[in-house]
């Protein structure tokens, strides 16, 4: 937000439009806008302000697309000869204070590994590098960067759902391979009022690295795309029109000759999770395996914990009054009840797949006890479940050698029943630890639960 002249305010809003957009409201109540998405589909993503007078610059959205609009004609200007520079890039931009000052750019992609920075002189139009591909910032740490051409090159594209709308995602595909024989693994982000953006991902490329192709859908429900866009699941987040949205995305790449029908897997975290045991569960001629991170096995059971707890979605907003405006009510007893007639767990002896959980004991979103319940259950079906455990960490597994435990088995269960890379022998240190969490070993994960005995 900022002020205008003669009391104005600058404000980022999606009032009285669906996408979220740059306005000025003016000292009578009225809405003036001042920019929005020319291409009509993304929200607002951020301003870049004048250091002196706090007045709106540079508008940037980042959704399918990352693209910065200059608000004025001399700055239109200089963000156009910025584009030219780096074209297709995911920039953002700093502007300076003072007549001579210079412009930070920072630039990613979703093939660049951290972000390279230059300095642009709008004075001369020109542009120097001060950080480059040498290394970058990890954890306080310097480290050497990823060639960006050993990267998959992160594609967006938009797909028709069986019932009509518009839907957006991004394909990864290997370097130096056949796409229409490459297996494809579809990974869901969470939220789910979330979304994939173009920009780099290290799930994406550590897949893409091994030989997947990789989808990552926005399905209904995903943000930035505007308010209808996000409201348009309409609480259908069973084995109903979100999942639908998942699957017809996959089938839509396959149909076009990306991917092997035959090799499909499915991965997430969090919600993303949640899809995938659905997608074993309730899709199993279509995913051959799941890989599923902190997820809810009954989401309706979920929201209901919600009901009186602490947890915040934004500051100072209870979780269960967020979700009540998102058409997920907690108090709905008729939709919570529906969405656990539709769980995973409520289904678990529908389960035909291969199936890997990692869990937090101190998950604050998603309890430990619900996730133990429904593996429990699956084990005595007689399923084919694994389940990791790192009893210290929450809904974010913050452990590297957690992090480094779950890219090791999902390699294994990948490469066993998709054919992709196979992983190297783990050392020690990691054969240790994932003898200690892995609380439950699935067939093709029994030789490390027994690594190292005697």
């Amino acid at each position: 937000m900022a002020t205008a002249n003669a009391g104005d305010l600058i404000l980022r809003t999606n009032v009285g439009g669906n996408l979220t957009r740059l306005v000025r409201l003016d000292a009578s109540g009225r809405w003036h806008a001042l920019h929005v998405d020319p291409r009509n589909e993304s929200d607002l993503d951020g301003v870049v302000l004048d250091p002196p007078t706090e007045q709106p610059l540079i508008a940037r959205y980042r959704s399918t697309i990352a693209a910065n609009y200059g608000l004025t004609a001399e700055v239109r200007r200089h963000v156009d000869a910025i584009n030219r520079r780096f074209p297709q890039r995911n920039l953002r931009l700093q502007v300076g204070r003072g007549e001579r000052a210079q412009w930070l750019v920072h630039e990613r992609s979703g093939s660049l590994r951290g972000e390279r920075l230059h300095l642009y002189d709008p004075r001369t139009g020109g542009l120097r590098e001060i950080l480059g591909d040498a290394s970058f910032v990890r954890d306080g740490k310097r480290v050497a960067r990823p060639l960006e051409t050993a990267m998959a090159r992160k594609i967006a594209f938009s797909y028709r759902a069986s019932d009509g709308m518009r839907l957006h995602g991004f394909m990864s595909v290997p370097l130096g391979i056949d796409a229409a024989k490459a297996p494809l693994v579809a990974v869901v982000h969470g939220g789910p009022f979330n979304l994939d953006r173009p920009q780099f991902s290290n799930d994406v490329q550590f897949l893409a690295n091994r030989g997947y192709v990789v989808f990552q859908p926005n399905f209904r429900g995903s943000n930035g795309h505007g308010r209808d866009y996000m409201l348009a699941a309409q609480g259908d987040f069973g084995n109903g029109r979100v999942q639908q949205d998942i699957v017809e995305g996959v089938r839509y790449l396959l149909a076009r000759g990306i991917g092997d029908a035959q090799r499909v897997g499915i991965v997430g975290t969090s919600f993303g999770g949640y899809s995938t045991l659905l997608g074993v569960t309730f899709q199993p001629e279509l995913f051959k395996v799941g890989i599923a991170a902190v997820p809810p096995a009954d989401f309706g059971w979920t929201l209901r914990e919600y009901l009186g707890a602490g947890q915040q979605m934004a500051p100072g907003i209870p979780m269960a009054t967020s979700m009540r405006h998102l058409s997920l009510d907690p108090a709905d007893k008729r939709l919570t009840a529906r969405l656990t007639a539709q769980s995973p767990i409520a289904n678990a002896d529908r389960l035909q797949r291969p199936l890997l959980i990692l869990a937090g004991g101190e998950d604050e979103r998603v309890p430990i006890r619900g996730v133990t319940q429904y593996a429990a259950k699956l084990k005595s079906l007689g399923k084919d479940i694994s389940l990791f455990v790192d009893a210290d960490a929450g809904h974010s597994v913050d452990d590297t050698r957690t992090r480094e435990a779950y890219y090791h088995l999902m390699e294994t269960l990948l490469h066993r029943h998709l054919g992709g890379a196979a992983p190297q022998p783990p050392d020690g240190e990691l054969r240790s630890h994932i003898r200690r969490n892995l609380r439950l070993a699935g067939r093709d994960l029994q030789h490390l639960r027994q690594a190292g005995r005697r």
